[in-house]
């Protein structure tokens, strides 16, 4: 609480959350994702949320940009990137192993 005190103290523009759902359970996401979405409404900052998980995505995001390799690999709306043909986007939506994003052994 006290770091999200510390972030929205001089009435900010845009409010950055770096995973903030990492590690927590189901609910507590749930409870984070709303928190997130409260704090924009309310204080009309837009939110640039770096994450992993799909329901923070699904919840929080209006936009997505989807970063591989030090590259933006796709950029659009949240409908936009569970329908889109592009392979990185399909990978990451689908959790598959099988695509262009690999990870070294």
């Amino acid at each position: 609480r006290v770091s999200f005190a510390r972030a929205i103290v001089g009435d900010p523009a845009i409010i950055l959350y770096d995973e903030p759902t990492a590690g927590l359970d189901p609910i507590a996401s749930t409870m984070m994702e709303n928190y997130i979405l409260k704090l924009s409404d309310e204080l009309g900052a837009a939110s640039v949320v770096v994450t992993h998980q799909p329901s923070t995505i699904q919840r929080c995001a209006d936009r997505i940009i989807l970063l591989f390799d030090q590259k933006i690999q796709w950029h659009g709306t949240v409908d936009a990137f569970y329908s889109t043909d592009n392979p990185f986007a399909h990978q990451f939506a689908s959790a598959s192993l099988d695509g262009p994003m690999t990870i070294a052994d």
